[in-house]
Formats: C-alpha cells, structure tokens, sequence
C-alpha cells in the first residue's frame, strides 16, 4: 500500500500525491474479497500543510473545514449522490444512484 506520506516524498506533487493515495487505496479496497460485495461506503479527509500552503483531499460525505484569522474556510464538499453536481459526475462515470446511494464500477477519478 501506498501511505501518503511516502507518496508526497517520492512525487513532490502534493495535489497529486492526494490523489494517487485515494486512488490506490480505492483500487486495494475493489481488489479485496472480503470488501468487494460489502454495500458500506468510505469517507476520508486528509489535509498538509507545506511551506505555509494548506492541501485538502477528501472522499465520501466529509467535509473539512479552516479557521483562518478568525474565518471559517471551506476546505472541502460533501460527495453525497443526492447533490446535483455529484449525481451528474456519478452518472457521467458509468455509476447510477439507488436509494441515495452510488453504486456502479469502481471511480478512479
């Protein structure tokens, strides 16, 4: 498995790295026997701070957010299937929403 921290050290991309990890984890998950026929979703945040530069990755329906001078900075939206725009990129990838849920083939976006 690839752990963030070594993707973002061998890749230097961090934006990149993010995604490559949710990605691959996405992949191992699909792959596994045990999991594969399993109707549980995955939510995951994942956020690093580089040379005073804050990167957000997110999966699933977690949102994150900042406190910044005193704001509150959204970092992140909700993947929830009944969101217009989420339905469309479900839909658009093969996949279909049941009963507020994605299902279809595995999105490796």
């Amino acid at each position: 498995m690839n752990f963030l921290f070594f993707l973002v050290l061998e890749q230097g991309d961090i934006e990149a790295a993010l995604r490559k990890g949710f990605i691959d984890f996405d992949k191992e998950m699909a792959s596994d026997e045990d999991m594969r026929e399993d109707l549980a979703g995955t939510t995951a945040i994942c956020v690093v701070i580089k040379d005073d530069k804050l990167y957000c990755g997110n999966v699933g329906d977690s949102r994150a957010i900042a406190s910044i001078n005193g704001n509150v900075e959204i970092l992140s939206t909700d993947h929830k299937p009944n969101n217009d725009d989420e339905r469309k990129r479900i839909t658009a990838a093969g996949g279909w929403v049941e009963f507020n849920r994605v299902n279809g083939k595995n999105f490796y976006f």
